[in-house]
């Protein structure tokens, strides 16, 4: 249960667990065509799941064209991944 973990553990996983999501968006990212990684990245991921998000319905679609490299990717790269599900984030910033 989170409320019997003090608060600087909990503070510590967190950003252990951001840094780690950072890094592994990074790595699948490197998988996709350049324009798409620009506009999507991994939010989370959790029991086999990835979560993404993209920037507009367009790159939604054309994420999810190549949701079978992302998993490939994925589990060649050690992170066990059997799902994709993406959502709309339009104010998400576009990245370099």
């Amino acid at each position: 249960d989170l409320r019997q973990r003090p608060l600087p553990v909990l503070r510590d996983d967190l950003l252990r667990r951001a840094e780690n999501t950072a890094a592994w968006d990074q790595v699948l990212r490197r998988c996709l065509p350049e324009a798409l990684a620009k506009h999507c990245g991994l939010v989370s991921w959790d029991d086999g799941k990835l979560l993404f998000q993209a920037s507009s319905p367009v790159w939604k679609n054309k994420l999810r064209l190549h949701g079978r490299e992302i998993l490939d990717c994925a589990n060649a790269a050690g992170l066990h991944a059997r799902e994709i599900r993406i959502r709309i984030n339009p104010s998400m910033p576009e990245h370099d």
